[in-house]
């Protein structure tokens, strides 16, 4: 079959192939050059397709039309109880869609390069994520590239695909940006068992202005965030979620900060001392839906203030801060912190 084209409402279908079906009963059917203009994933096309393709697209929801080309092979060795072989290499491109990415990403520019196989042992697929701009959580992140991996239920993104690519490619992590600087990200999501995942997920970079905005922080401050998080649990329980993390504050303009703000009303420092403060770094961990900070520190030339709180889901605040200047170290409390942060 050469040069075959078809159209369904709005989709068009155009593919070379061919077929074999030798005298002991095994066939083969191979699809070359296929190319799918505006297609849909609703449910009539899903229930048509192997079940391998049709189950992991079922799960991404896709919302909107794709464009698919490349490559797709089925066969069926002699036999009864011989099972279907699915071989595939395809690219999913579109333009403006959603998917279920465990939260909804919308807005999607881009998308996926996919190599696989279904046989008896199951589905093993690898590929390559190239996006050119998505909207995940309210956020924008652009130019998202890298590599995953799906072997059965099991999605492993970034460095974790390493051991199911093809012994030539080298794993990365799954890099973008976002929040002023590049985001990058490594995870497992076992898409069987309530979608328990495991993430390693770092910022570099990023924009501090940009990131104070964001949160309702009324602030002039400047500077460069650096953070990370690993974190474990059940997509969809934040109860189960539990990690740790660090965050650090560099170059920055902290004294603009509502919160030091608020500190320097009740410590007694010079201009000069105000205007030291710099850098920060945070240690922090997350059980019970409550992200636990057990050291905050604030750095300034000659003074730095430590302190430890806790910050639940709902973002209500509860912190304490302990000031240092040169040997001395006094002790004191800052009240409805939330309202400082939202109301400066």
């Amino acid at each position: 079959m050469l040069d075959v084209n078809a159209r369904h409402k709005n989709t068009r279908f155009a593919f070379d192939g061919h077929a074999r079906l030798l005298p002991n009963g095994s066939w083969s059917t191979r699809i070359d050059t296929l190319n799918i203009d505006k297609l849909e994933l609703d449910a009539p096309l899903l229930s048509a397709l192997p079940a391998p393709l049709s189950d992991g697209l079922r799960q991404l929801d896709v919302d909107g039309q794709v464009m698919l080309s490349g490559e797709l092979e089925l066969s069926q060795a002699a036999g009864v109880d011989q099972q279907v072989v699915v071989g595939w290499d395809l690219s999913l491109d579109t333009t403006n869609a959603s998917i279920n990415g465990g939260s909804r990403i919308e807005h999607l520019f881009g998308g996926v390069r996919i190599t696989g196989r279904h046989d008896s042992s199951g589905t093993h697929c690898f590929g390559q994520i190239q996006v050119d701009s998505m909207m995940l959580l309210g956020e924008q992140i652009r130019d998202v590239r890298g590599p995953f991996a799906l072997e059965n239920n099991r999605l492993l993104v970034g460095k974790w695909s390493q051991r199911f690519l093809p012994t030539q490619q080298s794993a990365s992590s799954l890099f973008g940006r976002s929040l002023g600087g590049v985001v990058s990200l490594d995870a497992q999501v076992d898409l069987e068992d309530e979608a328990k995942f495991i993430l390693q997920l770092n910022l570099a970079n990023g924009d501090l202005a940009y990131i104070a905005r964001r949160q309702g922080v009324n602030s002039k401050t400047a500077g460069r965030t650096f953070a990370s998080l690993q974190l474990h649990g059940v997509a969809g329980k934040r109860s189960t979620w539990q990690g740790d993390g660090q965050i650090d504050l560099q170059k920055a303009d902290l004294y603009q900060l509502p919160l030091l703000m608020s500190v320097f009303n009740i410590v007694s420092l010079n201009d000069s001392d105000v205007r030291s403060f710099n850098s920060s770094h945070i240690d922090f961990f997350v059980r019970d839906e409550t992200i636990r900070m057990n050291r905050i520190i604030f750095r300034g030339g000659n003074v730095a203030l430590y302190g430890q709180g806790r910050m639940k889901f709902d973002s209500s605040i509860d912190l304490d801060f302990y000031a240092a200047v040169g040997q001395g170290r006094s002790n004191f409390e800052i009240p409805l912190l939330r309202n400082v942060l939202t109301e400066a």
